[in-house]
């Protein structure tokens, strides 16, 4: 886990890739590097009415952070709740892919939930309760151009 609290943990998918660092004159050093990247992060957060926000961030699909509000802890999770009080069981959250904007923020109890797109190269979600927030941020890699422009999440 990478955080792991009463109400709130977060946890991420790592995945095993091959990239270079250095850029591409003739007097630039180069290197190919063997690593690691977070490409997926899940939020678990469980309110004070014990639903529990469940969300899902992708680093290749930045613009949209999936959610789901389930009734009863996570074992409620199997069945969703759509007669809760404004919120939607499972809901794509979604921004601009190039445009600078902010999504509506879905509020479930004390948990906030905010999709933010800063410029075409740079999205970010913040999932906050009364004691954490996390900002997961959706960039490229170092020499994007060298690199396919492929995305990794910072937490």
């Amino acid at each position: 886990a990478m955080h792991s609290s009463r109400h709130l943990q977060v946890n991420a998918m790592f995945v095993p890739d091959t990239f270079q660092l250095g850029g591409v004159c003739k007097f630039c050093t180069h290197k190919q590097v063997h690593g690691s990247f977070v490409k997926t992060v899940y939020v678990h957060a469980l309110t004070s009415t014990d639903l529990t926000v469940l969300l899902e961030y992708n680093a290749d699909m930045p613009s949209r952070a999936k959610l789901k509000v389930c009734q009863g802890g996570l074992a409620g999770c199997g069945e969703t709740t759509p007669s809760l009080a404004g919120a939607v069981p499972e809901k794509t959250l979604m921004v601009s892919q190039s445009k600078p904007e902010t999504a509506t923020p879905r509020i479930i109890d004390e948990v906030t939930v905010q999709l933010n797109r800063k410029h075409k190269r740079e999205a970010s979600v913040t999932v906050s309760n009364e004691e954490f927030a996390v900002k997961v941020t959706s960039r490229f890699l170092g020499w994007a151009d060298v690199n396919s422009h492929k995305k990794r999440l910072d937490i």
